[in-house]
């Protein structure tokens, strides 16, 4: 595996992590204006907005990866053009990060999900008595949830969308 390679995989990941987060984020938003009572969607546009752009940056991160690395030259400057990994392939190392970045969204979110469900059963045994969570953060928290487990479950089919067959992977 080439290092222009090793840096193409890893912006192709930073770009899938951010298009979900900035996913989720605007679904949450346009979730949140449609329960809130009071806001419009006009209220939203610059959110709304802000979320687009960078869903859109991150798709081009994802999309042109290669031509970034190119632009930016970062594979001059090392004394050798491969890194020495054995049987190591790009599918392997996208594969590694989708796995760790479902850990990280299911990890983060399982606390908030544990305690909504807790909140809920004591409010229903102490008829009401309680304040109940946010709806916009328990969104949040299922939705980010429920993304990483898909990110856990299905890495490789994944990581094999994201990587180009090449090669040395036929």
């Amino acid at each position: 595996m080439s290092k222009k390679d090793l840096f193409t995989a890893l912006l192709k990941l930073i770009g899938f992590y951010t298009f979900f987060t900035y996913l989720v984020s605007l679904l949450n938003t346009v979730f949140y204006t449609i329960v809130q009572d009071g806001t419009s969607l006009s209220e939203q546009k610059i959110e709304i907005g802000y979320y687009l752009i960078f869903i859109v940056c991150s798709l081009v991160l994802m999309l042109f990866a290669e031509k970034i690395v190119g632009v930016f030259r970062l594979n001059k400057g090392y004394e050798r053009d491969f890194i020495a990994l054995d049987n190591m392939k790009n599918v392997d190392i996208v594969k590694v990060g989708i796995f760790i970045l479902g850990i990280i969204l299911v990890v983060s979110n399982l606390s908030y999900v544990i305690l909504w469900i807790i909140q809920r059963f004591a409010t229903a045994v102490r008829n009401g008595n309680m304040l109940p969570f946010d709806i916009y953060s328990s969104f949040t928290a299922f939705a980010n949830l429920i993304l990483g487990f898909l990110m856990i479950t299905n890495f490789g089919r994944i990581a094999k969308w994201f990587v180009k067959w090449n090669k040395e992977e036929e």
